[in-house]
């Protein structure tokens, strides 16, 4: 009973945690979560070779967040340039118009 429950909601949780990877770095986490639940699935069922499967994919999460959240700090400070840039060319252009 409890193997067939897990069967269905684990992989729910997969593809959630995918979808929340678009937009959310926070998305790798709940996918390093749904890992734990495969290790409780191979337990409950003795299928041992998702104990491999959910280290290899604890790994690939991990490694995917880190990638991520760099990229969204370059993305970030790259914002952050053109915004000051942006404010330093109206506040040269106000002073123009001052003087």
């Amino acid at each position: 009973m409890i193997a067939e429950i897990l069967s269905w909601v684990i992989p729910a949780i997969g593809l959630a945690s995918f979808w929340l990877c678009i937009k959310h770095p926070w998305g790798w986490f709940v996918g390093i979560v749904q890992q734990m639940g495969y290790l409780a699935y191979a337990f409950v069922t003795h299928n041992w070779g998702f104990i491999f499967h959910s280290v290899a994919f604890t790994a690939v999460f991990v490694r995917n967040y880190v990638i991520d959240e760099a990229h969204l700090k370059r993305k970030r400070e790259k914002k952050a340039r053109k915004a000051a840039k942006r404010r330093a060319r109206i506040l040269e252009e106000g002073a123009i118009i001052l003087t």
